[in-house]
């Protein structure tokens, strides 16, 4: 399994916006796992491969999201909604960067 997949992050105070829907439309379309943090309403049925609940600024922490994007193969993030998840993802050694889309 390639492990230098690339893996969508957004968070959920974005969705629905139409720039969000655009993005996962294209992500999906390239194969890139797709994770929503929070309320997914508005997108479906472009359904994500994970929705896990909001744990404030640091995603990871009390989750196993970092583990189960590392079990797929991913090491790339992008992060829509979130600098400081991207601060977390590159403490936790994925490579990670924002998308530059915020609620």
């Amino acid at each position: 399994m390639s492990t230098n997949r690339h893996a969508l992050i957004v968070i959920g105070a974005l969705l629905p916006g139409a720039a969000v829907v655009e993005m996962v439309e294209s992500a999906r379309a390239e194969g890139t796992q797709v994770v929503f943090v929070g309320a997914s309403e508005g997108v479906t049925p472009r359904f994500p491969d994970w929705v896990i609940e909001s744990h404030g600024a640091d995603l990871f922490a009390g989750t196993n999201l970092a583990a189960q994007l590392r079990a797929v193969g991913v090491a790339r993030l992008s992060v829509a909604g979130s600098d400081s998840v991207v601060a977390a993802a590159q403490a936790l050694g994925f490579e990670a960067e924002t998308t530059g889309i915020y609620a």
